[in-house]
């Protein structure tokens, strides 16, 4: 139980550490937010369909077919506590603070943590989360930013690289083959470049963080709170309820959803002209916190489950 919650301590340390990285570049004037703004495009358009693609680059199988699909419905159901919780409590604040409270850095964060708990093999399912991050971000979530739903949006949710990314997977996976050799190699080498550029583009924004207004604004504790304590709490209570047989997946979830503020929230924030300086804060403080906060969350799931 507690090699568990240090191997996780661990990994988050690392992720911290690679964000010093970009932090320090940035303070240097060797990389600025235009710099941040390109490795995000290669985040979204290079190493998160990685992320969902490589997963599924193996043999098919029908029982294996049946655990996305369940993992598909934990995913939905793990991201609506949120959606029901914000919407219930957090009715006045803004949509900014609203998708900062409701979406975790499942991808970026969950992957080393999942890969090092669980193995390669668990990765298939936090891709399936990752699907539905997506899904209801590039959705619901951009309609909280705007205030309604736009035809942008709209377009944007077609043209996302992980809708069409995840038809490839699922293809993938159901076709007689797989990919191997210099093909499946460079697959999964951009995969594994994603924490890295990740953690770099994090500790870029950080530099711009307003930390101030996250200081000063009575808010932003309770963002945090939901994002990192009560809604993880409460999915981690009702997946006591999912039986242990599938527990990979009960873990898998857990994880993605105890994850710090949603990195995106930045890149949306600079994207559709909302305060990009305070949400760089908010996710600073909250992927800090996490290195905390995550381990704790294992540690009671493994002694309720």
């Amino acid at each position: 139980m507690w090699t568990t919650s240090a191997l996780v301590f661990q990994q988050m340390l690392l992720m911290i550490f690679l964000a010093g990285i970009g932090y320090t570049l940035a303070k240097k004037n060797m990389v600025n937010v235009e710099g941040a703004r390109q490795f995000s495009n290669l985040l979204l358009n290079a190493c998160t369909p990685a992320i969902i693609i490589a997963p599924f680059n193996i043999a098919y199988s029908t029982p294996l077919l049946v655990n996305i699909g369940l993992m598909f419905g934990l995913s939905l159901a793990g991201i609506a506590v949120g959606v029901i919780l914000v919407n219930l409590f957090l009715k006045k604040y803004s949509g900014q603070e609203k998708f900062a409270a409701i979406f975790s850095n499942s991808g970026f964060i969950g992957v080393p943590i999942v890969r090092a708990l669980m193995g390669e093999n668990a990765l298939i399912y936090l891709s399936v989360f990752v699907v539905c991050f997506n899904l209801v971000s590039w959705t619901y979530g951009l309609t909280l930013l705007n205030g309604k739903p736009t035809s942008r949006s709209f377009r944007s949710f077609i043209s996302n690289p992980v809708i069409v990314s995840s038809i490839i997977a699922l293809c993938l996976f159901l076709s007689p083959f797989t990919l191997s050799g210099a093909l499946g190699q460079t697959l999964n080498m951009v995969r594994d470049a994603n924490t890295f550029l990740a953690m770099l583009v994090l500790g870029i924004h950080v530099t711009k963080a307003d930390w101030r207004s996250v200081l000063i604004k009575p808010s932003s504790s309770i963002i945090l709170f939901f994002r990192l304590l009560l809604i993880p709490g409460i999915v981690m209570v009702l997946l006591k309820f999912v039986p242990q047989q599938i527990v990979i997946m009960k873990e898998v979830v857990l994880i993605a959803v105890s994850a710090p503020i949603a990195m995106t929230l930045s890149l949306f924030s600079q994207v559709h002209h909302k305060d990009f300086y305070y949400s760089s804060a908010l996710v600073g403080l909250s992927t800090l916190m996490s290195v905390i906060t995550i381990p704790i969350m294992l540690l009671i799931a493994q002694s309720i489950w």
